[in-house]
C-alpha cells in the first residue's frame, strides 16, 4: 500500500514535470523552427536576387551592344549556361532554374534546355500565372518548395528549388538537440523528485495503513501521531477526528436504519394493500379502466375490456382509441381528442361508438383526466369507459315512440278540425232557421223548443 502511494505521487509529479518541460521545449522547437525557416527562405530569396541582378547586368550589356538583334538568342543562352556553371555543383540540395513563358526549360540541373517535360504540369502553370512568390509542389515523388521571380526583359521565370526535407534539415538537427536536452533534464529531475518523495512518504505510509484499518470498520483504532505543524501532521489529526466522528455517526446510522427499515416495511405493506384494493375495484367494476401515453397508445387496461370489447388485456396494449372505432367515428373523434390534448382538458361524458373484436358496434361513455409530470408536461390520459349500448338503444326506442305519439296527436287534431268543419256547416243552417222560427207566431211550447235549439247551438 505504501509503495503504491509513493509510486502514484512519483508518477503524478513526474508527469507534471515532464509535461511542463515538454511544453517549454515544444514551444522552443516551434519558435526555433519558425526562425530558422524564415532565415532559410530569406537566404534563398537573396540568392535568387543575386541571379536576377546578374541577368539584369547581362541585359543592359546586350541592349548597349550594336549587334543586340543578331546575337540576342545566343547571348541569352550563353548567359543561362554561365549561371549554371557558376551555381551548379555535385550533390547540390538547392538549385536555380529558369523557364520561359511557354514552360520550356532554359536552365535546369537535370533537364536539357528547350525541354517541355514540365510544361504541362499544374505547378508550372501556377508559377507562370503568379509570376512572383513561393510554391509547395510535388515532383518525381519528392515534396519540394520553390521561390521564384519573373525576369521581365527576357520573359523568363527564375527560381530556386529545394526538397522540403532538405529545407528543414537544420530545423530537425535543432529539434534533436533539444530532445536530448529535454531527456537529460527529465532524468535529472526524476532523480531529485524521487529523493524528495522518499523522505516525505514515510508518514503517509503510516496514515494510509491507519486509513485502511478505519475503512475496514475498526472506528476505534488509534491513529499514529505525527509530530510537526505541516500538512501531514494536520492530516493525521484530521484522520483521528474523522475516525471518532465516523464511530459516533455509525451508531446513529444503525439506529436510524432500523427505524427506516420498519417504516419501509409498513409503507410497502400499505402500498401492496392499496394496489390490491385497486385491482379488486378494477376487476369488480363494470367499467373499463384504461391509461394512454402522450401519443395516444394504451399502456394500461383493466380486465373488463374483455366483457365490453372482447379483447384481452395484452391485445389492447399498444393500440390507440382510433384503432377500436369505425373509420367515420375515428375521423369525428380525432378533432375532439386533438383539441383536448392541446388544451390539456379533461374528457367528460363523451359518447363514442366502437367495434368489438367480432365487429359488433357498442357505444361507450368516456371520462378521463390528463396526467402531468412534475414539470407540468402532459404524459397522457387516465380514465374509464362505460358500456351504454343498451341505454342508447332504449333512448332510440323512446325517441321513436315519442315521434309516433306526436304523429297520432297531430292526426287526431286534424280529424277533429275536419269533423268540426263538416258539422258546423249544416249547424249554421239550423241555427239560422231557428232564429227565423222564433220570429214567427208560435205557441208557448213551440217557442221553448226553438229557444232550446238556439241555446244548444251557442253552447
Amino acid at each position: 500500500m505504501a509503495n503504491s502511494i509513493r509510486t502514484k505521487l512519483l508518477i503524478v509529479v513526474c508527469i507534471s514535470y515532464i509535461l511542463s518541460t515538454a511544453a517549454i521545449v515544444g514551444f522552443g522547437i516551434v519558435f526555433t523552427k519558425q526562425i530558422i525557416t524564415s532565415e532559410n527562405e530569406k537566404a534563398y530569396t537573396n540568392q535568387l536576387e543575386v541571379i536576377l541582378r546578374t541577368l539584369q547586368k547581362r541585359h543592359e550589356k546586350l541592349t548597349a551592344s550594336e549587334m543586340a538583334g543578331l546575337f540576342a538568342d545566343g547571348y541569352k543562352k550563353s548567359s543561362a549556361k554561365d549561371l549554371g556553371a557558376r551555381h551548379y555543383a555535385d550533390n547540390q540540395k538547392i538549385y536555380p532554374f529558369i523557364i520561359d513563358t511557354a514552360g520550356l526549360i532554359v536552365l535546369h540541373p537535370t533537364l536539357a534546355p528547350g525541354s517541355a517535360a514540365v510544361a504541362s504540369l499544374d505547378f508550372i502553370h501556377k508559377m507562370l500565372s503568379a509570376k512572383n512568390g513561393t510554391l509547395q509542389y510535388q515532383w518525381r515523388g519528392d515534396e519540394k518548395w520553390m521561390v521564384f521571380r519573373t525576369f521581365e526583359p527576357w520573359h523568363w521565370t527564375v527560381g530556386y528549388a529545394i526538397k522540403t526535407k532538405d529545407k528543414y534539415a537544420s530545423v530537425q538537427k535543432v529539434v534533436k538537440n533539444l530532445a536530448v536536452i529535454m531527456l537529460l533534464s527529465s532524468l535529472l529531475g526524476l532523480v531529485v523528485i524521487y529523493a524528495m518523495l522518499s523522505r516525505i512518504v514515510g508518514p503517509i505510509r503510516v496514515l494510509a495503513e491507519d486509513a485502511r484499518i478505519i475503512g475496514d470498520g475498526q472506528y476505534d483504532h488509534q491513529v499514529a501521531e505525527v509530530k510537526g505543524q505541516d500538512e501531514i501532521a494536520r492530516l493525521a489529526t484530521s484522520l483521528s477526528l474523522m475516525a471518532q466522528n465516523i464511530s459516533d455517526r455509525d451508531k446513529e446510522i444503525r439506529g436510524f436504519n432500523e427505524q427506516l427499515e420498519q417504516r419501509v416495511q409498513q409503507r410497502t405493506a400499505a402500498l401492496e394493500e392499496s394496489q390490491e384494493k385497486f385491482r379488486d375495484v378494477a376487476l369488480s367494476s363494470a367499467d373499463w379502466i384504461w391509461e394512454l401515453d402522450r401519443d395516444g397508445h394504451y399502456i394500461y387496461s383493466s380486465g373488463r375490456v374483455k366483457e365490453i370489447l372482447g379483447f384481452d388485456h395484452d391485445e389492447i396494449i399498444g393500440k390507440t382509441a382510433y384503432d377500436l372505432m369505425p373509420q367515420e367515428e375515428a375521423v369525428r373523434m380525432s378533432g375532439f381528442f386533438q383539441e383536448a390534448g392541446l388544451k390539456k382538458q379533461a374528457i367528460v361524458d363523451l359518447e363514442n361508438w366502437n367495434l368489438t373484436k367480432e365487429g359488433k358496434s357498442v357505444c361507450l361513455l368516456t371520462n378521463g383526466v390528463p396526467v402531468f409530470s412534475k414539470t407540468g408536461a402532459l404524459l397522457g390520459y387516465r380514465g374509464v369507459d362505460k358500456d351504454i349500448t343498451e341505454r342508447k338503444h332504449y333512448e332510440d326506442e323512446l325517441k321513436r315512440a315519442k315521434e309516433a305519439a306526436e304523429a297520432a296527436t297531430r292526426a287526431k287534431s286534424e280529424f277533429l278540425a275536419n269533423m268540426s268543419h263538416e258539422i258546423r256547416t249544416p249547424m249554421n243552417g239550423i241555427i239560422g232557421m231557428a232564429g227565423l222560427l222564433v220570429q214567427t207566431e208560435l205557441d208557448q211550447e213551440q217557442r221553448e223548443y226553438a229557444h232550446t235549439v238556439q241555446s244548444s247551438a251557442d253552447a
